[in-house]
């Protein structure tokens, strides 16, 4: 019931709006993506900081964890994106 409403409450706003060419479903999904992309920025920042920080109070052999697995994560990283 909440979708329908949703649909209805969308095409509501599609039927007041001129047809321009404008694309609401188009703005919302950009949105959506700019906030999950902040999202994530903020939360890979924050385990990179992290990471540095317990680095210098661990033995070397973690430093070499780090190093492999910041390694491991641009390379999967890079056969993800296009």
């Amino acid at each position: 019931m909440a979708l329908e409403d949703l649909v209805h409450v969308v095409e509501g706003f599609s039927r007041i709006l001129p047809s321009t060419g404008f694309n609401l479903s188009y703005y919302l999904v950009l949105a959506g993506l700019v906030i999950l992309v902040g999202f994530l920025g903020v939360f890979l920042v924050s385990l990179t900081v992290r990471s540095f920080l317990m680095l210098f109070k661990k033995p070397p052999s973690y430093a070499v964890k780090l190093i492999l697995l910041v390694g491991l994560a641009l390379f999967l990283l890079g056969l993800i994106m296009p």
